[in-house]
Order: structure tokens, then sequence, then C-alpha cells
């Protein structure tokens, strides 16, 4: 993991900031890349989802330079999540 203006970021993607990284167990490998945005306008919602293709393509790119098995590749999934959006938690009382 690298620093970057107060920031996380991640080897595959240096300069990037990442909401949400999914790391192994040693936190030395990116098993994904996921953004999440307070107010969903239509160009914040592109800018995401671009980001979160480029990142999660390096994160694939990085695992597949493995010598891994044809069945490993073709086997293989990494997922992104973006979201967008605020939520509201309301606490109900039972009493009367």
């Amino acid at each position: 993991m690298i620093a970057c203006r107060g920031e996380t970021t991640s080897k595959p993607t240096i300069s990037r900031k990442i909401d949400l990284r999914v790391l192994t167990v040693d936190s030395d490998t990116d098993l994904s890349h996921s953004e999440f945005a307070r107010k969903a306008t239509p160009l914040k919602i592109i800018k995401d989802r671009s980001k979160c293709l480029r990142t999660n393509k390096c994160i694939l790119d990085s695992y597949l330079m493995n010598d891994l098995s044809e069945e490993a590749i073709e086997d293989s999934a990494i997922f992104g999540l973006q979201s967008a959006g605020t939520t509201v938690i309301k606490q109900y009382s039972n009493k009367c």
C-alpha cells in the first residue's frame, strides 16, 4: 500500500484513491476495488464506473501474470461494486 496525499492507494493503481479495497489476509494482494458516491450525478456515475473498471482490470492483469492453470484462469473472476446515494436509517420503538 502507498499513501498519497493522506489517502491509501494500491500498487496497481498508484495515485488513485479507492473507496473500498478487498485484500488478501496478508494485505499483499488486491482482490477488488469498489466506488461509492453520495450524489449520483451522471458525470460522477460515469467517472466512478470507468475508474472501477480500470482499477479492477489492473487487479485481474496482475493476477493473470502468475503461473496459473487453464482451469484456474477460466474460473477467475474479479468483482467490483459501484454505489451512489445516501441511506437513512430510522429506528423505531415499540413503546406506546
